[in-house]
């Protein structure tokens, strides 16, 4: 079935293979591939269809929006064209993100002007409430713990959405949100905040200084506000508001249930008028949330921040008493920056900022050989080509080690040469991660992004985007600190844990956040991420209960240093290291969980054992 987009004709096509209108022998593809479907949407000065791409033996599925200037009247075209124009730039920008709808196209044809979208298969926020019914306050935290990254993603670009609403979020039958529609988006540069500009938006969701053509940063947050307690009561946002006094009075809606204090300051504070007394930033939003309990998910729920199925490994149970140090390894010459355990855990793996990577029997900490792709050079070529060693991994069999680095190095372990195997990265490496079958190398760096790879044949698989990453492939990070800097599979390969970290100014304040990812593998589908503010996390990995985390802490009375670990979810210290006297810049647990080896500053390595 083909549908025509003729104006004037609009009629179905039985043929699914014509070229041609039947009825007024208009075009029925544009740019010769792209065939509408079906009509799903029609507005002002535009109309919507489900298409799908016939240049692709799997025909996918697409989005046309088709906007017809010389069809409307009305003295607000001009607007309305620059507003078209304006959406296809802001996805170009965004599509990247992978929960905004990727750009395909923007053309015209015939007298049309037309964008192509990634179509998103599931159903918008208000459409599941006017079938589904309220939101609960779990789905509300779940709907704010997805929404608020990609605004922060959104405004570290410099853009104000300017139409939060239910019907510009839609959840995908995998319940991921997605966030749509940037044709009212506006580039918030310093010199456009201090203009008036047009008014656009929703009224029953826009903030009062949007009204007034003065849209904030914190506007869009409070039109998520106002989507949060228009899904948590059914009732209109204009019903919810008392004029007489001033005031939102949307807890008088919510029937017999209730809503938790934790939950109801968030939202009282999001939706608040006076735009000095609501939140600023997103950042400021997600400092709250961290801080405040979660209402526990709804049984069978499968919210965001629902893990999915447990993977295989040990499990790491509380302990109040601190792991016990045993050994100390000296040998490199700068700080030691990554560490790890050989498969059977009889060997440790090190990498530093001298370039190299030693291995040591981690029994008594003999050293056994240094892995060097500059060995065989001079001194002058070793101080003008050492690249310091960020990561260190083995390959399942023992056999083979990967180096993230200036690109990603790879040799054999028996013999300690090179591997010769094809280049796989460029550009700075902090992260690298076999998977369980040995296959796949996972790398994460300065860009930001996460690579899948068949490192045997040097084929990228696929890249992955963390919702806090910087632009992929930026040649000039403003944060050294920005990028992937941990990796990990989980025992059955299925998924792919990620953490990144990024650096950025809010209130003139330069704030550090770790965001952690799990990517479902075979589909490369975020299934959760979480954002830790103020934290360091220095390593995280799966085990029985999940996931845990260990982070470098210092004692705010005796200054002493030492690292906690700690598990998702409930996040309950499960163990502590204690007596360290330089930085802890990384961690390393062997197979059986019994020892951890910490990466100093000074140059050393130390092996703790549980008590």
């Amino acid at each position: 079935m083909s549908y025509c987009l003729n104006p004037d004709c609009r009629r179905p096509q039985n043929l699914d293979n014509a070229k041609f209108c039947q009825t007024c022998g208009s075009k029925l593809l544009l740019r010769g591939h792209y065939r509408a479907i079906k009509p799903i949407g029609q507005g002002g000065f535009g109309r919507t269809f489900l298409a799908i791409d016939e240049d692709k033996p799997s025909k996918p599925r697409c989005v046309i929006k088709q906007f017809s200037p010389q069809t409307y009247g009305g003295g607000n075209v001009q607007k309305a064209v620059e507003l078209f124009d304006q959406e296809a730039v802001r996805l170009d920008e965004l599509g990247k993100h992978p929960f905004i709808p990727e750009l395909l196209a923007y053309f015209q044809q015939d007298g049309h002007h037309y964008l192509m979208q990634e179509f998103i298969d599931g159903q918008n926020l208000g459409q599941i409430l006017e079938t589904q019914g309220n939101f609960s306050e779990p789905q509300i935290w779940d709907l704010l713990s997805r929404i608020l990254p990609m605004l922060e993603f959104i405004h570290s670009r410099q853009v104000i959405h300017r139409d939060i609403k239910p019907e510009n979020i839609i959840r995908h039958t995998d319940q991921q949100y997605y966030l749509v529609d940037f044709g009212a988006a506006k580039l918030a540069t310093a010199t456009a905040l201090l203009q008036t500009g047009t008014k656009i938006g929703t009224p029953e969701y826009v903030a009062p200084e949007q009204l007034k053509g003065k849209a904030e940063y914190a506007s869009d947050l409070y039109s998520l506000g106002v989507t949060c307690i228009h899904l948590l009561t059914g009732v209109s946002p204009f019903d919810l508001f008392d004029i007489n006094e001033d005031k939102w009075v949307w807890r008088q809606y919510l029937g017999n249930r209730s809503v938790s204090g934790a939950l109801s300051r968030v939202l009282d504070k999001l939706i608040e008028s006076a735009l000095n007394r609501r939140y600023q930033s997103v950042v400021e939003v997600l400092k709250d949330l961290n801080m405040l309990p979660r209402a526990a998910p709804p049984a069978g729920s499968q919210g965001a921040q629902s893990v999915p199925a447990q993977p295989r490994g040990v499990n790491l149970p509380p302990t109040t008493q601190p792991w016990k140090g045993r050994l100390t390894l000296r040998g490199h010459t700068r700080d030691v920056m990554a560490a790890t355990f050989s498969p059977d855990g009889k060997t440790i793996a090190s990498g530093s900022n001298d370039g190299s990577i030693k291995l040591w029997r981690s029994q008594d900490g003999t050293e056994l050989m240094t892995l060097d792709s500059l060995n065989d050079r001079g001194w002058l070529r070793r101080l003008l080509f050492t690249s310091p060693i960020y990561a260190v991994a083995f390959s399942p069999d023992g056999q083979t080690i990967a180096g993230g680095t200036n690109g990603v190095k790879l040799w054999q372990t028996r013999t300690g040469q090179p591997a010769s195997t094809p280049s796989l990265q460029t550009g700075l490496v902090y992260a690298v991660a076999f998977s369980p079958s040995g296959d796949t190398l996972a790398t994460g760096g300065a860009d930001g992004a996460v690579r899948l790879w068949q490192w045997q044949e040097g084929l990228e698989i696929r890249t992955l985007i963390p919702t806090n990453a910087p632009e992929p492939r930026s040649p000039v990070q403003i944060y050294p600190s920005n990028g992937v800097n941990m990796l990990g599979f989980s025992a059955d390969g299925e998924i792919l844990v990620s953490c990144s970290t990024r650096g950025f100014v809010s209130g003139g304040v330069v704030v550090n956040t770790r965001t952690v990812h799990l990517w479902r593998v075979k589909s490369g589908q975020l299934a959760l991420s979480m954002t830790v503010y103020d934290t360091p996390i220095n390593f995280v990995a799966f085990n029985g209960d999940g996931l845990i985390f260990a982070s470098d802490v210092s004692d705010t009375v005796s200054r002493e240093r030492g690292v906690k670990l700690w598990r998702l979810g409930d996040g309950r210290e499960i163990g502590s290291l204690r007596g360290h006297t330089s930085a802890v810049n990384a961690i390393g647990l062997s197979p059986d969980w019994q020892t951890i080896i910490t990466c100093h500053s000074d140059r050393t390595l130390q092996t703790w054992h549980r008590p």
